[in-house]
């Protein structure tokens, strides 16, 4: 588990204990001490160093202030509240980050690396898919991935579209469909004239 959401979790079942426990004002205070700690200790930590780096109206310095201030004019759950609620956020702002992060490799592995240029004496040359113009014509192997969007003109094949549709089914692809890049060849070797630049 996560480290930071390890000590959320135990933060938020202090502060809940915390305000069930009204009548016993000694430990009440203690809970919400550690119960801040918990989630506060990081950001507190990180305002200091900001400030001695000069930097001082960052948000972890506000954050700190008001939660201190808090506790200050003795409104304790307020404090916790705040710091649990932030570093929630702050949780939920990683998840996402890390989200983005793993959907944008994925889409660079969706990329492909080269295309097989026909030239006009019927041999291929392998090259970068940002040399291929709109018009030329490609070759695609069994087991390629569809460089550029382009319109088979010769030969017939199935592509796994999964990585662009989603949908697991391999399509069969004949003369005058359009093939998008990202496709994957399966079956058979294809001519196609490009559509759409790289």
């Amino acid at each position: 588990m996560n480290k930071n959401l390890l000590a959320i979790i135990s933060s938020l079942i202090l502060f809940i204990a915390g305000l069930l426990l009204e009548q016993y004002q000694y430990i009440q205070l203690i809970i919400y001490i550690i119960a801040y700690l918990l989630v506060g200790y990081p950001i507190l930590k990180k305002g200091l160093q900001k400030i001695l780096k000069g930097k001082v109206f960052t948000e972890s310095f506000l954050m700190s202030i008001a939660t201190i201030g808090a506790f200050a004019i003795e409104a304790y759950p307020e404090a916790v509240a705040v710091m649990l609620f932030y570093q929630v956020g702050e949780y939920l702002q990683d998840l996402a980050v890390d989200s983005s992060k793993k959907s944008i490799k994925a889409l660079m592995e969706l990329r492909p690396d080269y295309g097989n240029l026909l030239l006009e004496n019927g041999q291929t040359k392998v090259v970068h898919p940002e040399e291929i113009k709109v018009g030329d014509r490609i070759s695609i192997k069994p087991g390629e991935k569809i460089p550029l969007d382009a319109l088979i003109i010769k030969g017939e094949t199935t592509a796994n579209t999964s990585n662009i549709t989603g949908e697991a089914k391999p399509k069969k692809l004949v003369v005058g469909d359009e093939i998008l890049s990202g496709y994957v060849n399966i079956t058979g070797m294809v001519e196609a004239k490009v559509i759409r630049p790289f």
